[in-house]
């Protein structure tokens, strides 16, 4: 019959072992649900500094990104479209996002003008 002993010294370093991998983990989860950036707090972080002017170009879907719908803009700007604003921006119309804002102006080619905000896209995220 094969036996395996470990000696007193080794069961020591693999129980601290164990331990502060169980320590870790735990300290990690508490991190992430307390202090860790929501999504919502990141998107908002990123719209606030964000600007573009122009007319929509072209429309895609990028299968690479989720299969997000994609804008390229007159000014170069190449920007991807929640799927809740997906249905409110068409090709030819206008976009206007000033840095310092939240909210993205369209102008539609029959002359609407709608907005888009960032806060009122995030608001019931969690």
């Amino acid at each position: 019959m094969n036996s395996f002993e470990v000696n007193k010294a080794t069961k020591v370093v693999i129980t601290i072992f164990i331990g502060f991998a169980f320590l870790l983990v735990v300290v990690m989860v508490l991190w992430s649900m307390f202090k860790a950036p929501k999504g919502k707090d990141i998107i908002l972080k990123n719209a606030i500094v964000e600007t573009f002017h122009g007319n929509v170009d072209s429309i895609y879907r990028d299968s690479r990104n989720h299969n997000a719908e994609m804008l390229i803009l007159s000014d170069g700007t190449l920007y991807g479209v929640y799927a809740d604003w997906e249905s409110s921006i068409d090709l030819n119309d206008s976009l206007s996002k000033s840095k310092g804002s939240y909210v993205i102006k369209v102008y539609k080619k029959n002359g609407q003008k709608m907005m888009l905000d960032y806060r009122q896209l995030v608001k019931n995220w969690h």
